[in-house]
């Protein structure tokens, strides 16, 4: 992959050179950057995964399915280099459905790229071993309704969507669909299909609002279990480190330039939004059987030790050759 990378080699910055333990692994964290809206972090390490395993199909779907939104979301400042990340995903992407013909989101993620590419014949051509209108394929589908106007098949590409969603309902199903209906002229189909798709991610953010009675409970208790004199009073540990630069704030204020700038010197490393500080006052709270924060004062050192040289040796395997490491988490300021 080392030939495939070249144009993006200013964008992964300073990469982790510590192996993975499985491939699995690998994929899992990428996933967890993806879900936390780190798309740089994910392509860092897509990137040093796909070094390690170069012939494993399913990371090299993925690094090209990360890179490929390399013009949306990495490559902002670097005009020059999208169609680097473009020619990078494609050849992952190729090689991804020569070693796994079977592999359908490969074959989905490929066509999609050669669309992009300005080639729609060789997109649609690589679709079709793929096409199964009775029992279709829902990334095979979305990307067949993608190209099927053009072609002269969008009742059939309807028709897919129709029988995927049949069984399962999904946001980017609908919205697919009613783009589709809108391009036959059904129009008061698509509406109801964009109007129902809309209402999926009505359902999917319900609970996440912001409720001021949680947060209001949540501070009571930290100013209840960390006063003055319960602080004096609580356990210490000789563990120091420098290693970490902790960026807080609220949300908007400027946490990702401050990583930005501290990520520029050569000897520090910008680590993203870990969840590694809300993972270890969990595991510290669980290891000692006292809560959070209402049991801080009673955390036994032992524990204390054992979590901080966890927490340690996680932050090094980012960057092992950094001076500072930064988590800019901005909701860390809670803990």
């Amino acid at each position: 992959m080392a030939d495939a990378e070249a144009p993006g080699r200013r964008a992964v910055g300073k990469v982790g050179r510590a192996p993975f333990a499985s491939w699995h692994e690998a994929a899992e964290r990428m996933t967890e950057l993806l879900a936390a809206r780190q798309p740089l972090r994910a392509l860092e390490l897509s990137a040093r995964a796909v070094r390690q395993f170069p012939h494993n199909p399913e990371l090299l779907r993925r690094h090209g399915q990360i890179v490929g939104r390399g013009d949306a979301n990495h490559v902002r400042g670097e005009p020059d280099h999208a169609a680097g990340y473009a020619d990078i995903a494609l050849r992952c992407f190729r090689r991804a459905v020569k070693m796994d013909p079977g592999n359908y989101d490969a074959a989905a993620g490929y066509a999609r790229m050669l669309d992009r590419r300005g080639d729609r014949d060789a997109a649609w051509a690589a679709l079709q071993p793929h096409i199964d209108r009775a029992k279709p394929h829902p990334e095979i589908a979305m990307a067949f309704a993608t190209l099927a106007p053009a072609k002269g098949e969008t009742e059939q590409a309807v028709a897919m969507l129709d029988t995927i969603l049949a069984e399962r309902e999904t946001i980017r199903l609908r919205h697919a669909q009613a783009r589709l209906l809108d391009r036959a002229g059904r129009y008061e189909e698509a509406f109801a299909a964009a109007r129902r798709g809309n209402e999926l991610v009505a359902v999917s953010q319900q609970g996440n609002g912001f409720q001021t009675g949680v947060l209001g409970a949540t501070i009571d208790a930290l100013i209840a279990a960390t006063s003055a004199e319960a602080m004096a009073a609580a356990p210490r540990i000789d563990r120091r480190s420098d290693l970490p630069v902790f960026i807080v704030g609220m949300g908007r204020s400027g946490t990702t330039l401050v990583e930005q700038i501290i990520a520029s010197h050569p000897q520090a490393h910008g680590g993203g939004e870990r969840r590694a500080v809300l993972r270890a006052t969990t595991a510290i709270a669980k290891l000692s059987g006292q809560k959070y924060p209402s049991g801080i004062a009673l955390w036994p050192v032992a524990v204390l030790e054992r979590v901080h040289d966890d927490f340690i040796a996680q932050l090094r395997n980012l960057a092992p050759d950094a001076v500072r490491i930064a988590d800019k988490l901005p909701q860390n300021f809670m803990r």
